[in-house]
């Protein structure tokens, strides 16, 4: 066997050196957690076999690294109250009332009318 131009007899200790390189070599290749592994403060846990790793995304985020957001109208439940028009963020909602309504979801009314 010819490996980096030294020819190697194949015998036993050769082959159980070969696989220990082998298997070195290999190890090396497989990506560890870092702390930027995982993006939006996601979790990096290796696999239980050693091949790799995953991440546990926080709930507002999906993807093999927690990289996608996760798109959820915050304003499907109609959260605003007497007449007021929600506005979707990036993670919550806005309430813009219609006067003389006020308050995070229109649900107070101004005293000054």
């Amino acid at each position: 066997m010819v490996a980096n131009a030294i020819t190697l007899e194949m015998n036993t200790d050769a082959f159980v050196l070969l696989n220990i390189l082998d298997h070195i070599v290999k190890q090396d290749q497989v990506p560890t957690c870092s702390p930027t592994t995982c993006a939006n403060a996601g979790l990096c846990l290796a696999t239980t076999d050693g091949a790799g790793w995953l991440c546990v995304c926080q709930p507002q985020f999906t993807g093999d690294r927690c990289q996608n957001p996760i798109s959820v109208s915050q304003c499907a439940a109609q959260p605003c109250a007497n007449g007021g028009t929600c506005v979707d963020g990036p993670f919550t909602f806005n309430c813009k009332c219609p006067y003389p309504f006020k308050g995070q979801r229109c649900e107070l009314m101004s005293t000054v009318l």
